[in-house]
């Protein structure tokens, strides 16, 4: 399975849609087309703008919380935010992959 394309991505509007695209609007990869019906869509379209942004600092966080001897994943739910978490990126790095 390939990486996604990296970011930053930007959006900008046309009559019908939110166009999502990794680099500049003239020759840049479409990511994504959002409909443009309402303030939901604008919202969408914003939220996947900043999918590579939020999974590398996901990632980030990840790393840090593990460095902490003290950091006791032996709780419960401790240790489900951190499995949650880690679910997350792998879904995000390998399509497919459940997450719970």
């Amino acid at each position: 399975m390939g990486q996604h394309t990296p970011g930053p991505w930007t959006t900008y509007t046309t009559k019908t849609s939110h166009v999502v695209m990794a680099g500049h609007r003239m020759d840049g990869t479409t990511i994504a087309n959002v409909r443009h019906k309402g303030q939901e869509d604008r919202a969408n379209a914003a939220l996947i703008v900043q999918a590579p942004a939020m999974l590398k600092a996901l990632k980030q966080i990840v790393e840090f919380v593990e460095t902490f001897d003290s950091f006791d994943v032996a709780h419960p739910a401790e240790r489900t935010r951190l499995t949650r978490a880690k679910a997350a990126i792998a879904a995000a790095e390998r399509p497919g992959a459940t997450q719970s």
